[in-house]
């Protein structure tokens, strides 16, 4: 299981799962868990914490599903420029430290 300490990569994991469509915390969940082969298991509560965090920071809209009568998430459209953005800085980040351990190879 991988363990995800700050809150700002929790943040851009639940916007990129999103970016699949509308869900709630245990699609959020289950989405994480499938697309990174079962080794990324965040806790329910962690989950519904951060999506109230990004409904209250406009980057998630809340919309109730009359169907099954619970809260379903979906990207605004800030959030949804977030999430590219914060990927983008993300790539460049691992860029570095990648290009940094391989330079402690040559040593």
């Amino acid at each position: 299981m991988t363990r995800i300490a700050a809150r700002g990569h929790i943040d851009l994991l639940v916007l990129l799962a999103l970016r699949q469509g509308p869900g709630d915390g245990r699609d959020v969940i289950a989405r994480l868990h499938a697309e990174s082969d079962g080794t990324l298991q965040l806790p329910e509560q962690t989950v519904y914490r951060t999506l109230h965090r990004l409904t209250r920071n406009r980057l998630v809209l809340r919309r109730r599903d009359p169907v099954v009568r619970r809260a379903r998430y979906v990207l605004s459209e800030t959030g949804d420029r977030v999430w590219r953005s914060r990927l983008d800085q993300w790539r460049a980040f691992v860029r570095t430290v990648d290009a940094i351990a391989r330079s402690g190879d040559e040593t």
